[in-house]
């Protein structure tokens, strides 16, 4: 499969030593072990020599777990969010860094009250009613993402195993916001015209968005890199 634009952005970047953000889900086992959290901050401060920021979605959640019938979303959540961030304080000691070597991103603040999200929101959402495989990828992404969530470990499972008791539309509003929030990020935090989002796995839909495979409208500002 060839390398996308993103990924090849996401090497220069940090050759660079800009700006890294560090992406966190709550509901997904594999930020709840410390010393995955640990190989991140480590990995952060290495290739960085500017403030890490931490992208723990937890508003962003409350959609997820709307989508698996959760008797209380919001809750669910919250909890979910404060267990992880007392998880990343603790890998942070372990590894040295001070509080003030990183910033949690802050939805409601900083993100939501943005006339910069905001539009970018709205042509994400059109995007997503107009353009055929920009739905199917994003629809395809959410549905494995909330049957792990749903079955409580994040794996792919056959589509026979599915369960069918999700609210998709609900589901995708989690992705859509995240992709609008990260076109916009160079245009709320400082020292961000060129960043690198660091996950443990690829996030195919997001690369092809900022690859301009949607809209021909290539968005060089983000870089990806998967933690191996």
């Amino acid at each position: 499969m060839e390398e996308s634009q993103t990924v090849k952005n996401g090497r220069i970047y940090l050759e660079n030593k800009r700006t890294i953000m560090l992406g966190i889900s709550p509901g997904n086992s594999f930020f709840y072990k410390v010393e995955n959290l640990q190989k991140m901050f480590q990995f952060a401060t290495e290739n960085s020599d500017q403030k890490i920021l931490l992208f723990l979605t937890d508003k962003l959640s409350e959609h997820n777990y709307r989508a698996i019938r959760s008797r209380n979303p919001e809750k669910s959540a919250r909890m979910n969010a404060n267990r992880l961030r007392n998880k990343c304080q603790e890998a942070m000691h372990s590894c040295g860094i001070q509080n003030e070597s990183t910033e949690y991103i802050d939805w409601s603040r900083d993100i939501e009250t943005s006339d910069s999200y905001i539009n970018a929101l709205n042509y994400v959402k059109h995007l997503y009613e107009v353009n055929d495989q920009f739905q199917k990828d994003i629809q395809g992404c959410t549905q494995l993402a909330l049957v792990s969530l749903k079955n409580g470990r994040e794996e792919n499972m056959s589509e026979n195993r599915r369960n069918t008791a999700i609210d998709l539309e609900e589901g995708v509003e989690y992705l859509l916001k995240e992709v609008a929030f990260l076109s916009v990020v160079s245009e709320i935090y400082e020292r961000c015209e060129e960043y690198v989002v660091v996950y443990h796995r690829s996030l195919p839909v997001i690369e092809r968005y900022f690859d301009g495979k949607y809209d021909n409208v290539s968005r060089p500002c983000l870089g990806f890199y998967v933690l191996e």
